[in-house]
């Protein structure tokens, strides 16, 4: 006999949002976020050149932790828009949430290509099983293969691209991972 899924890690389970080759859906922090329309670092209200001057000034985890800034001052200003309750940063990816009400999301920066000169970030949202999900903007969502609940997504090779058709770029997210609780108020994804 098969034992029944444990569904306690988060409130939502996976839904697909697809990207059609020749339209821009949502990228990686929308879907986290359950929204459709992309949210670029512009949009949150800072630039690449902030990132890189963080990145110059500070390495990786600087230009993640400023990512993580951002991200917070953007969704704080934009609750209503987003149908976000709550959002708060959490210590570890098995900090306590509410599952009935919040689900996690995590955050890793890198650098894109083969130079410092294009940093980067991506974001997973975890399932209610336990397992993440991502997406890319002109590809369809998908679920990160092999995550668990009880596996840290620090424990995996963020590679950038690779599951929807995109070249594959080897470990392209290595910071320490910041993660989050998020409370959405509606079981709809926001636009």
């Amino acid at each position: 006999m098969v034992a029944a899924r444990d569904l306690s890690y988060g409130k939502f389970g996976y839904a697909a949002v697809a990207g059609p080759d020749d339209v821009e859906s949502a990228n990686c922090l929308a879907y986290a976020l359950r929204h459709l329309t992309p949210i670029y670092i512009e949009e949150m209200g800072t630039s690449m050149e902030e990132l890189r001057a963080a990145y110059y000034s500070g390495g990786l985890q600087a230009q993640t932790e400023l990512t993580a800034q951002t991200l917070e001052d953007y969704v704080n200003s934009h609750k209503e828009q987003l149908a976000i309750d709550n959002f708060r940063r959490l210590d570890s990816f098995n900090a306590p949430i509410d599952p009935d009400t919040e689900y996690r999301i995590a955050l890793r920066g890198g650098i894109q290509g083969y130079t410092d000169d294009d940093p980067d970030y991506h974001f997973w949202a975890q399932l209610n099983d336990g397992r993440w999900a991502g997406k890319y903007p002109w590809a369809d969502s998908g679920i990160m293969v092999g995550t668990a609940g009880n596996l840290s997504p620090d424990d995996y090779q963020w590679d950038g691209g690779w599951m929807w058709g995109y070249d594959r770029t080897v470990n392209q997210y290595t910071s320490d991972v910041i993660y989050f609780a998020v409370t959405k108020t509606t079981p709809d994804f926001t636009s």
